[in-house]
């Protein structure tokens, strides 16, 4: 045998055995990835997050395991540390059936919203209304952080698709109600807001709202109605006494208001 074949012959062998490597490792991987998750299910949290790290030291790319470690992580009460586990995985994961997407994205929101990050809690619920177009739950979350960066207009949009996918979501009529109401659309904003109590009468801050409207449109009798069943909302309360003595002083009773 010539030292050509020889080396060829040597060659050949190397890369076999690579090969073989490889695929014992891609086989044996997921395994060990299935037992960490089975380990969560069972409430084994520390052995799941030994295990997750031992894989982690060896092979640091491996972001399967980076998400179950955010998972134990999670479960844990240890949000800090889950969300720079999600990071690591948003940043690096080809999502598909072992990283489900659409769950991943509306957790990480969650851990985004928890530590004050809006900016990036808006940038993976606005990917969650592509990913899910009829996510009325990612639509209404959008509105509020546009809300909140006084981006009316966007988050009038944002909270419109809400009620387009559900009619029924008091709380998102509310807040078209509101934003309607500062840009001086009373009849409009009026119609929102009896749509949203009439859909949970017992969202008591709603009646704040409404009483506001009908002091707008001077109309104190019922703006003090309203404001009195306000009151029994505990973050309205103050603010809607003194709006009912504002419409009691309007309507002419001083010592009423008083």
């Amino acid at each position: 045998m010539t030292p050509i074949q020889i080396a060829l012959i040597a060659a050949l062998t190397a890369f076999i055995a690579g090969l073989l490597v490889f695929l014992v490792k891609s086989l044996i991987a997921p395994k060990r990835a299935e037992h960490i998750l089975k380990l969560i299910k069972q409430k084994k949290l520390s052995e799941a997050e030994k295990s997750a790290k031992r894989i982690l030291a060896k092979n640091p790319n491996n972001y399967l395991v980076h998400y179950y470690l955010g998972k134990v992580y999670l479960a844990e009460n240890r949000a800090e540390l889950a969300l720079m586990e999600y990071k690591t995985v948003s940043e690096n994961a080809v999502f598909g059936e072992d990283i489900a997407e659409v769950p991943f994205r509306k957790e990480i929101a969650s851990l985004y919203l928890k530590f004050g990050q809006e900016e990036n809690a808006l940038r993976e619920f606005l990917l969650l209304t592509k990913l899910e177009p009829k996510n009325a739950d990612a639509c209404y979350n959008a509105g509020k952080i546009y809300e909140k960066q006084n981006r009316s207009d966007a988050a009038l949009s944002m909270f419109r698709k809400t009620v387009a996918l559900d009619k029924r979501r008091a709380e998102a009529h509310a807040a078209i109600a509101l934003l309607l109401a500062n840009a001086k659309q009373l009849a409009e904003a009026k119609k929102e807001i009896d749509l949203a109590i009439s859909l949970n009468p017992e969202a008591y801050g709603n009646y704040y709202y409404l009483g506001k409207i009908l002091k707008e449109n001077k109309n104190y009798a019922d703006a003090v109605k309203a404001f009195e069943k306000a009151q029994r909302s505990s973050e309205y309360r103050e603010r809607s006494l003194i709006e009912r003595g504002v419409c009691l002083m309007a309507a002419g009773r001083p010592d009423s208001a008083l």
